[in-house]
């Protein structure tokens, strides 16, 4: 189906005149070719169509989109930060800053995060600190 498609844009459509633009598809096209500015590579014009979303990081590092928790470099913590994703695509999103990327984050990876050894926070001694 796709072939037969090629084919009839490519040999008939674009040859045959049109009355709108006054001439065939192909050499309106190739009138204006000079005037075009093609976009230098695929990840330029993917990152022009991510979504934008401005959101607080939270004090444990992380931020959410559409319910999903992200992993935020503790740097971010407690300030407001640009995140871009493709909206078809949350298993990455990006940080930008001033119009540029500067860091990749990805979803909280909950079982990973659950074996992370930490230290144990002894309240007793806590308590003995304020005392004196």
């Amino acid at each position: 189906m796709n072939a037969k498609y090629y084919n009839y844009v490519n040999s008939e459509y674009n040859n045959h005149f049109h009355s709108s633009i006054e001439d065939t598809p192909r050499k309106r096209f190739m009138k204006d070719y000079n005037f075009l500015k093609f976009v230098p590579s695929d990840e330029i014009l993917d990152e022009h169509f991510l979504h934008s979303f401005e959101r607080k990081v939270s004090t444990d590092s992380t931020i959410h989109l559409f319910g999903k928790a992200f992993e935020v470099p503790s740097r971010y913590m407690k300030q407001k930060i640009i995140v871009k994703f493709e909206p078809t695509n949350l298993d990455v999103a990006y940080i930008y800053e001033n119009g540029k990327k500067i860091e990749t984050i990805y979803p909280v990876k909950k079982v990973d995060n659950s074996h992370i050894k930490r230290n144990a926070i002894s309240f007793a001694k806590m308590g003995d600190d304020m005392n004196d």
